[in-house]
């Protein structure tokens, strides 16, 4: 149990931090991550989103991401590309500091996992 509460002292750590940065959790696979985290999201902010970038929340999420940054030459560039993802994605999402975004297995997607940081930019909305 000593363990569950350090780390999750961590985590209110971040969220109070005025830095706003992404928290990237690594570790052995199978030991808690997603549960501990998931926990504390729920228990910690008015509204969760979780995409599992290894399954079906995954697929469908990746399905918005194109849909909401698709461009081709000629058209008007999208102005909100990310913004609009998500709303795609959860049609009640809002950007709020009261939000998190928790994204499972980033590593399933390069453009994601490169994007990020861009997301934590962009957004009042916390990122996992």
């Amino acid at each position: 149990m000593y363990l569950k509460r350090k780390i999750y002292s961590q985590l209110l750590e971040w969220k109070n931090d005025t830095g706003h940065s992404t928290l990237e959790v690594t570790g052995a696979r199978q030991v808690g991550k997603t549960y501990i985290v998931n926990k504390f999201a729920d228990e910690n902010f008015k509204k969760k989103i979780y995409i599992n970038l290894f399954d079906l929340s995954g697929k469908q999420f990746m399905a918005c991401y194109k849909q909401a940054t698709e461009w081709k030459p000629g058209m008007q560039r999208p102005k909100t590309p990310l913004l609009d993802a998500f709303q795609l994605y959860d049609p009640a999402f809002i950007d709020s500091p009261d939000t998190v975004i928790i994204i499972d297995e980033i590593q399933e997607s390069a453009d994601i996992y490169n994007r990020i940081r861009e997301f934590t930019r962009e957004f009042k909305t916390h990122f996992i």
